[in-house]
């Protein structure tokens, strides 16, 4: 291995990969698939996570159904040219047993979980052991400060031992999944002048209401039978869906009658080609056909259970079961009444659940002087330019500064990846990053293949199943 080295130890780095979860282990894969990981090796990476067994990120907590089936998920260890590598985990692990069990089903995201933190072991296992990868565990990445003479000093902490140190980097790549900021959500203007932070002692986060018991979800809102009895939604996402599911689910029995779900698109549901939205009765025009794969609503479309979900309020304004009665307040073009209508809603209701997409978790960026950099985070995540690269407040790109996964806006619409016209948000799913987001970092990065012959193909535009959750 090439580089500085002191006391047997590389002290500057090329590539740190910080946080090893679905985005990064995605990154890492497509890297060894591509025969670009020796050239990673050979210039120097560090691997980063604050967990001890990194991999699954929060997908094993929530308390749902994935909105891919399980052999959109499967696909990622499948591919051929990772069959050496996964042959152990295709014969003898649990997880990867039951989603084959399930192959054209949505599966529990507690298994997907598993399945997610196996691979992680086995992919981290193999840097480790078989090329001396250093993996750092139970580590916190604590800042990133910017060098004058280029790269970065990333600061660290030791969670074990408490020690702090930093290692000098050239790239810093960071997949270290997202969240809801509080603040963040107390921000969201969902009409001109109306903040929900107005309302910020009943403000709940989806991504925290999807991961709690039926007990808990019940202390956290009170429902009471002849009280209040309605919960307010903000967003009309796959996260909407599914929190309507869990509400329904914890509430109803509790004396929930109605949710109003307060969106600015309309809802668009996902069907495998003009044809089968035809034959359902579904319209739709040609902004929402994707021109790549022919699919209706591909990237912003509800698919699965939240495509259930979807169309019972859609056709019946109600929930699947009928308990639970669904008003759905399309946020575009409201008149004066119809804003009344909405600050009385979130005025009168139990609660109200932002599902408004993810912030990007990242350290501290500071300049050489210590300096914070501010970076265009808003509502719907961190704006990265076409490389990946992290854009500042003022719209600069931070050379080497990569931010990929959930809660980065690195996968929207393009001639590369294809989506309908219609779609603005930025899609997620783990298949995207094992494929379309790890090809732009990895190609931005110009690592080169390895000597050996190749056998590279060509990266497939879309997975047969074409595994997609958007947040808009």
């Amino acid at each position: 291995m090439s580089g500085i080295v002191f006391s047997g130890r590389r002290v500057r780095y090329r590539y740190a990969v910080c946080g090893l979860g679905p985005a990064s282990c995605g990154f890492l894969l497509h890297a060894i698939k591509e025969h670009a990981i020796g050239d990673l090796i050979e210039s120097g990476l560090v691997l980063i996570d604050r967990l001890l067994d990194p991999g699954a990120g929060k997908v094993g907590r929530y308390r749902l159904t994935g909105n891919s089936i399980s052999q959109a998920f499967l696909d990622c260890i499948d591919d051929p040219k990772l069959a050496w590598l996964f042959r152990d985990l295709c014969t003898g692990e649990p997880s990867v047993a039951k989603l084959r069990t399930m192959a054209s089903a949505a599966p529990p995201l507690d298994v997907v979980g598993d399945f997610l933190g196996a691979v992680a072991r086995r992919t981290l296992a193999y840097l480790r052991h078989e090329h001396q990868v250093p993996v750092l565990l139970g580590t916190s990445i604590e800042t990133v400060r910017r060098e004058l003479g280029g790269g970065f000093a990333v600061g660290l902490r030791d969670l074990r031992a408490g020690r702090r140190y930093n290692l000098s980097v050239d790239n810093v790549l960071c997949g270290l999944g997202g969240s809801q900021p509080a603040e963040t959500l107390r921000q969201c203007e969902i009409l001109p002048g109306l903040c929900i932070g107005d309302h910020a002692q009943r403000l709940v986060a989806s991504d925290d209401l999807l991961m709690m018991s039926n007990d808990a979800l019940r202390q956290a809102i009170p429902i009471a039978a002849g009280g209040v009895s309605d919960v307010a939604i903000v967003g009309g996402s796959h996260s909407a869906m599914s929190a309507i599911d869990r509400l329904t689910e914890a509430l109803g029995p509790a004396g929930l009658r109605r949710i109003v779900m307060l969106h600015r698109e309309p809802l668009r549901l996902y069907f495998d080609s003009a044809d089968e939205a035809r034959r359902a009765g579904y319209a739709f025009d040609a902004d929402d056909v994707c021109p790549m794969s022919g699919r209706v609503n591909r990237f912003g479309g509800l698919r699965y259970r939240s495509f259930d979900v979807g169309r019972s309020i859609l056709e019946t304004g109600r929930t699947p079961d009928r308990t639970v009665e669904v008003r759905s307040v399309l946020l575009r073009d409201l008149g004066a009444e119809g804003r009344m209508g909405v600050q009385n809603h979130l005025r009168e209701a139990a609660a109200v659940v932002a599902c408004t997409g993810y912030q990007a978790n990242l350290p501290r960026l500071n300049d050489p002087w210590g300096r914070e950099i501010q970076l265009r985070n808003h509502l719907g995540g961190l704006d990265v330019d076409a490389d990946g690269c992290a854009l500042t407040a003022e719209g600069a790109p931070v050379p080497g500064l990569f931010v990929f996964g959930i809660g980065s806006r690195l996968l929207r619409r393009s001639d590369a990846i294809g989506g309908e016209r219609s779609f603005h948000g930025s899609a997620d799913g783990v298949w995207l990053y094992h494929n379309h987001g790890a090809r732009v970092v990895l190609d931005a990065l110009d690592a080169k293949p390895e000597s050996r012959p190749l056998q590279t193909g060509h990266l497939p535009w879309r997975s047969a199943h074409d595994p997609v959750v958007s947040h808009a």
